[in-house]
């Protein structure tokens, strides 16, 4: 048996669920691959080599989860004559680097529900996931299929608090959450005029313009957009600059 294979056989062994395995090729020559004429068999010999990244979480008897991230160098060969091509099968399995990680008890607690379940964009919009929105959405909305937006944290009001704005999909509105300083979030989406229904990859909070309030850059799919924080309850319109400024109301 291969290093990989005992790799494998001795994680899934240990692991009593795995969760999350995860395996994509990370490289591979282009065609033609090796070929060989073997003329005693009237057959083609192709070879095929890869390198396989693989991602394996699980959790056993003596550990609560355990992450195993590594590589495999994988050679595949196919006999086959002219007339009858045949499927690669695999040769020689070979384990590279690996990383290792285990915890004995949980590490994080899933607090979402208690911290932003008395808003209901939680449960009518954050509990759904791509796929539910897809089916939803017009698709000129532009959603795709790989929900990569991010979570920006900012103390939007100054009361040494970290607010959480989380971007949204082409479709859907970003959402900002202030913090109430007890444990929970209030929705303050629509008094910030932060929720723009454009595909958000991320935002970065930051005093651009140097009055002592956190602003925050809105990275869209068509565009950034800078959002100044005015403070106050005040709110200002979009000005004619290089690209367009809109106020971040300071929620009270």
């Amino acid at each position: 048996m291969s290093g990989g294979s005992k790799r494998l056989r001795g994680f899934t062994l240990g692991a009593q669920n795995l969760n999350h395995p995860e395996m994509i090729v990370v490289g591979a020559p282009p065609p033609p691959y090796e070929i060989t004429w073997l003329p005693c068999l009237g057959a083609i010999s192709q070879r095929l080599r890869t390198r396989v990244r693989y991602e394996f979480v699980g959790t056993g008897t003596g550990f609560h989860r355990e992450q195993r991230v590594g590589y495999w160098d994988l050679e595949w060969v196919t006999y086959s004559p002219l007339s009858a091509p045949s499927k690669f099968q695999l040769r020689r399995w070979q384990a590279l680097e690996e990383t290792r990680s285990r915890t004995s008890s949980p590490v994080f607690t899933d607090l979402a529900a208690l911290a932003l379940g008395r808003n209901p964009s939680y449960s009518a919009q954050m509990l759904r996931g791509v796929d539910y929105w897809r089916t939803v959405l017009d698709g000129a909305s532009g959603i795709d299929i790989y929900g990569h937006n991010g979570v920006s944290v900012a103390d939007i009001d100054d009361d040494g608090f970290d607010d959480l704005y989380v971007c949204q999909p082409a479709g859907l509105p970003n959402r900002l959450y202030r913090n109430r300083r007890d444990g929970t979030f209030e929705d303050v989406t629509e008094a910030s005029g932060l929720g723009t229904l454009d595909n958000t990859a991320c935002a970065l909070f930051a005093d651009f313009d140097n009055d002592g309030r956190q602003d925050v850059v809105v990275v869209r799919a068509n565009g950034p957009l800078l959002f100044l924080n005015q403070g106050g309850g005040r709110r200002m319109a979009n000005q004619n600059v290089a690209f367009p400024y809109n106020a971040c109301l300071e929620a009270k």
